[in-house]
């Protein structure tokens, strides 16, 4: 049985060159992209920054229903930052009032600017003195 094909269209010559050409360069010669260093303030983060902050938590928000979910929001003093936990009913050791380091990268997800699933440890609050 003879195979049809769709016809070429003018996207896919596009693709079709540029994997080409990924293909025959040297995998080191492409170059990554350099990552900035992570952004150590909330208010200094943008969307798809990286981040690592010390803050305090202000708000935690438990969700069940259609999935389990828990909202830390954290303050540093700059701006509020959500932390979106999925798969949660609650973070041990995580209370309001708590100061927490939190890293992941900065996401927009359901209108909200957010951590997904970040990384965490339970800390005491920063020095006053002492610069981030």
């Amino acid at each position: 049985m003879a195979q049809r094909h769709a016809p070429a269209r003018a996207g896919d010559e596009m693709a079709d060159e540029l994997f080409a050409s990924l293909r025959d360069t040297p995998a080191g010669a492409r170059g990554a992209v350099p990552r900035e260093a992570p952004a150590r303030t909330i208010a200094a983060g943008r969307l798809r920054d990286d981040c690592d902050v010390v803050a305090v938590v202000v708000s935690i928000e438990a969700t069940a229903h259609p999935i389990r979910l828990v909202d830390v929001v954290v303050d540093d003093g700059t701006a509020t930052l959500c932390c979106r936990f999925f798969g949660r009913c609650e973070i041990p050791g995580v209370e309001l009032g708590r100061w927490l380091r939190v890293a992941g990268v900065i996401t927009l997800h359901v209108g909200r600017a957010c951590l997904l699933n970040p990384g965490y440890e339970l800390c005491d609050p920063p020095c006053p003195d002492s610069q981030r």
